[in-house]
């Protein structure tokens, strides 16, 4: 009877932990492109590492999503660099992210590809102007949208009644610096310290 009530017990024990347990976070293929995805950059202070929030989750396929508000750490890269810069006192920074996924011992990084600064407070809607009494024909669609010199992204954000942070935007210097090494063949050499690799080929 002793021996059953102890069995039980961990039973409800067990049941309890796994119902109260932390669902673990997916692990996303490497070379995933998040592509145009609302957040918050921030820096962590426990880890010094740059991190981003998505807002919403991301979906891989039918069956895979990363969850939203789960923090993804960010890998050093120049477009890292230009992030940073424009951050606030606060080491924050609300963004529309373009990044690659990575994966190292079973957890995922982002690599920055192309990031938009975006406001934190919505922008009102600007008043549509309405047309003159005595104008009766009717505007043509090719009129209807010129060319604009406007960046696309930014046009995108625009129709989408998003508030792009221009100010910061001007503040964007062209990336250059990055350089991608991918399928390229080459040897691992091993030192006291680290290991590196070195190209079969320029």
């Amino acid at each position: 009877m002793k021996k059953t009530r102890i069995m039980v017990m961990l039973a409800v024990l067990a049941g309890a932990w796994a119902f109260g347990a932390e669902k673990p976070l997916p692990i996303i293929d490497e070379g995933f492109l998040l592509d145009g995805t609302e957040g918050l950059l921030k820096k962590d202070p426990k880890t010094d590492t740059w991190q981003f929030t998505p807002d919403e989750p991301i979906k891989v396929s039918e069956k895979i999503a990363y969850p939203a508000q789960k923090p993804l750490e960010l890998l050093p890269c120049s477009v890292l660099e230009q992030m940073v810069s424009l951050a606030d006192e606060q080491n924050e920074l609300r963004v529309e992210l373009s990044a690659l996924f990575t994966q190292y011992k079973r957890r995922n990084y982002l690599f920055s590809v192309f990031f938009l600064p975006i406001k934190n407070e919505q922008a009102p809607p600007e008043p549509t102007p309405q047309p003159d009494a005595g104008e009766s024909e009717k505007v043509s669609p090719e009129t209807e949208e010129p060319d604009s010199i406007i960046p696309t992204e930014i046009l995108k954000q625009i129709k989408a009644n998003k508030a792009p942070d221009l100010k910061k935007f001007q503040q964007i210097a062209q990336v250059t610096g990055d350089v991608n090494l991918i399928g390229r063949a080459g040897f691992l050499l091993k030192s006291e310290s680290q290991y590196n690799f070195s190209l079969d080929a320029f």
